[in-house]
């Protein structure tokens, strides 16, 4: 190594929840939006509205397209809304278009068959007081990082823990 060159070594730990299979299902509420996304049934709230468990999108893992978790419904939410750009500010490479959800969500997703580093197949964004929230996730390039995923509990909920190794080279 030639001198002003560092190499520095990470260990990134990424950790999600698996979407679980509903048997609980009941009709979505009127006022949400269905939409198809890449075989994914998503239903958003209208604009100042969520979903009861605070999230901006549902995933439906309902066998019925017309109906979500029963225990899901849209609740009016105390906050201005701001409009947020048309385009989201994060910078990406390798990602397709994003695909406007409802009217304050987009989805993500990795150009071809990449996968985010997380494993996951695709990522929202968020529109919250006049800004697009931040994926901390990138497009696997397989430029040789090193990912492991293994499944784990967290006392009775499934959870998926990745690591992912990766060495900078800094100038």
């Amino acid at each position: 190594m030639g001198p002003g060159i560092r190499w520095f070594f990470c260990l990134v730990l990424l950790a999600g929840l698996p979407t679980r299979g509903s048997t609980d299902c009941a009709p979505a509420p009127h006022i949400a939006t269905g939409h198809v996304l890449d075989g994914l049934k998503v239903w958003t709230c209208p604009l100042g509205t969520v979903w009861s468990n605070g999230d901006r999108v549902h995933i439906s893992n309902c066998d019925d397209d017309a109906k979500i978790d029963d225990t899901l419904s849209c609740v009016h939410v105390n906050i201005t809304t701001l409009p947020c750009p048309t385009d989201i500010t994060q910078q990406f490479t390798d990602i397709e278009e994003p695909v406007d959800v409802g009217t304050s969500s987009k989805y993500l997703k990795c150009q071809g068959e990449n996968k985010w580093l997380s494993g996951r197949d695709h990522n929202f964004v968020h529109c919250e007081e006049g800004a697009w929230t931040i994926v901390s996730d990138m497009c696997d390039k397989g430029e040789g990082l090193l990912v492991f995923c293994m499944r784990a509990t967290w006392g009775q909920v499934p959870v998926c823990i990745s690591l992912m190794f990766c060495v900078i080279r800094l100038k």
